[in-house]
């Protein structure tokens, strides 16, 4: 193997470790699998994994079967059951998502260290990003109709939501939280397309106001503090 001219050999020695390390943690990953879940005996027979340590757990993909397109599209929480099993992991810890192109063979495992993370995960905001109306063509450097639509909807649900916050009114902190990342999301989305100042000026259409965005995306959008 050659070497970085700056990198010496212990810190190429150390570095070849670290990778050795990751990819047995991948393969013991994949030893468990195919012993519990891809096992005969297994909810999954034949299913293969590939997975990916990350910060919080892994991730992997999983393919199984033509014939087992009906359980990993119908009983995700049973398969999810038995991976918190066979990983020795909190309840709640595992969530079975949607696979490769959606495809009813694959599944995608994410296997955290806590519940509180699927649930984290699984309010990852919906977008429109770059989706259209019936008939409408995108246009590169430009908001789709659908997408400036979407932001300016959702940031009026939140500032209506807001209002009904500071009158007393009773609120669903899920309903608040929800309608807030909707927007947060749309407002990041629509500015990896278009400029600053035009993001700016569909936030200001729906009422919301520096502090009421967020700060962060307030100093992002550069909006008055008046």
């Amino acid at each position: 193997m050659q070497l970085n001219p700056k990198m010496d050999r212990g810190e190429a020695a150390e570095r070849d470790l670290r990778r050795e390390e990751y990819v047995q943690l991948c393969e013991a990953i994949r030893h468990t699998w195919m012993a519990q879940i891809a096992g005969k005996r297994g909810i999954l027979p034949g299913a293969t994994l590939d997975p990916i340590i990350t910060p919080r757990g892994w991730v992997g993909h999983v393919q199984g079967t033509i014939a087992q397109s009906d359980l990993m599209s119908d009983d995700r929480p049973r398969i999810a059951a038995a991976i918190v099993l066979a990983y020795d992991l909190p309840l709640g810890a595992v969530l079975v998502d949607d696979g490769h192109r959606r495809i009813p063979d694959s599944l995608t495992v994410w296997a955290f260290r806590r519940p509180g993370e699927v649930d984290y995960h699984q309010r990852l905001p919906h977008t429109v990003f770059n989706q259209v109306f019936a008939g409408e063509e995108a246009v590169p450097g430009t908001l789709t109709r659908l997408e400036r639509a979407e932001l300016v909807s959702w940031g009026r649900k939140v500032n209506a939501i807001l209002g009904a916050v500071r009158r007393g009114a009773e609120v669903d902190m899920d309903q608040v939280t929800r309608r807030y990342n909707r927007f947060r999301g749309a407002v990041l989305d629509a500015l990896s397309k278009v400029d600053v100042e035009q993001v700016r000026e569909l936030v200001e259409q729906t009422g919301l106001n520096h502090r009421t965005v967020g700060v962060d995306i307030g100093r992002l959008l550069g909006m008055s503090r008046d």
